[in-house]
């Protein structure tokens, strides 16, 4: 279980194939601490095994299913990703409950500077919307946001200078993919509600 808030960035290094996989190396902030072996670590928001460190780098192996999922397939050398260790148990949680699975690959439709601030628009289709909740939480390359609106298939993000400062978001452009994980209480709602609304009442 992760927070969204995101503790620093790294760098892809190397990408491998691997029993029907990938094996990826990512450069990370130096840290000493939570990069052991089958530590979990969240990756873009995704959360990942670490199966070797040193060296001021990190290794994981990721199935095909996860690149089904996410955008590790596609990465290239250089590429930039937020890091985050998992939230310690009494810590204080200050952004939300992000479990680390990956519900989709969406596409930045807008992206609009006013003055420090960015404002983020990222098209989700009708399955998904509600998901999303007007001022409540969404993550996006693993950083928690708090939905501004939602706007038809838009859901609407500001994101303010110190986060852009400090994740990756600083270099999305128009038209590119991030990952998105929905608030997973959300989720469970509204399961829950779908469930009890299909139900046979005379069953």
């Amino acid at each position: 279980m992760f927070t969204g808030l995101v503790e620093g960035t790294g760098a892809l290094r190397e990408s491998a194939p691997r029993a029907g996989g990938r094996r990826l190396a990512f450069s990370h902030p130096g840290w000493t601490a939570g990069l052991e072996p089958g530590a979990s670590v969240s990756v873009d928001g995704c959360c990942l095994t670490v199966v070797g460190s040193g060296d001021g780098r990190f290794e994981v192996d990721v199935t095909a299913a996860t690149l089904a999922r996410t955008r590790f397939g596609d990465l290239a050398a250089g590429a930039v990703v937020n890091l985050e260790r998992p939230l310690a148990a009494g810590a204080p949680l200050g952004g939300h409950f992000v479990q680390g699975h990956v519900d989709a690959v969406r596409p930045v439709a807008e992206l609009v500077p006013r003055g420090e601030t960015c404002y983020l628009a990222v098209s989700v289709p009708e399955r998904e919307i509600d998901w999303v909740v007007p001022r409540g939480s969404i993550a996006i390359n693993g950083v928690s946001l708090t939905v501004g609106e939602v706007d038809r298939d838009l859901v609407r993000l500001a994101v303010i200078p110190h986060t852009l400062a400090t994740t990756n978001l600083s270099r999305l452009r128009e038209g590119a993919s991030v990952h998105v994980e929905y608030d997973v209480l959300v989720k469970y709602v509204t399961a829950a509600v779908r469930r009890i609304l299909d139900r046979d009442p005379t069953a």
